[in-house]
């Protein structure tokens, strides 16, 4: 009998460490490095009107379409309760960017902020909400300036044995564009 309950003992020890070994493999927290082979390359803006010979359009000869640039990313995550703060560093044909920094709380509520726009002193209104459903953590960014509004909508889905982050980044408006990146964990 004491056998028996020693080996259910075993048993049931087994299969509580394995359970908590999926809990955490399941987190978004560490440090991932793209996998630029199972990646889309950076969007560009597609062309339009004023094709023909030349640089100008589509269709215009072998100079058309500039080679593409060599980028890499690392994303680094630190996700603790309903906060996730996502850390990213791109590298451009081997040499690394600033890191950008962005700060989300996962509760589906929207925040305003005033921002500073892209090369001028003008100031955007942006409205930002983040929410985790299971092993997917969606963020919408909505942009308002005074000339055009866009909106980029951002799932990070990462894989059942969490190894792999896979993120789906689509942006609406002014240059409308979708794009797979697949992380890796380090």
């Amino acid at each position: 009998m004491k056998r028996l309950s020693v080996i259910l003992s075993l048993v049931m020890l087994c299969l509580v460490a394995d359970v908590r070994s999926d809990d955490q493999q399941q987190g978004f927290s560490g440090t991932w490095v793209q996998d630029v082979k199972n990646s889309d390359p950076v969007p560009r803006m597609t062309g339009g009107g004023f094709g023909g010979p030349g640089m100008g359009g589509p269709g215009g000869g072998r100079m058309a379409k500039p080679p593409q640039a060599s980028t890499q990313s690392v994303l680094t995550i630190r996700h603790e309760n309903r906060e996730v703060q996502m850390t990213n560093v791109i590298s451009t044909n081997g040499v690394a960017g600033p890191a950008i920094v962005e700060n989300f709380i996962l509760d589906g509520e929207e925040r305003l902020e005033l921002v500073k726009g892209m090369n001028s002193d003008t100031t955007n209104k942006q409205t930002t909400s983040a929410k985790l459903k299971k092993n997917k953590v969606e963020i919408h960014i909505k942009t308002e300036s005074t000339r055009f509004t866009t909106e980029m909508k951002k799932e990070y889905s990462l894989s059942k044995d969490g190894r792999r982050l896979t993120l789906k980044i689509t942006t609406y408006g002014f240059m409308p564009t979708e794009q797979k990146l697949v992380y890796l964990r380090q």
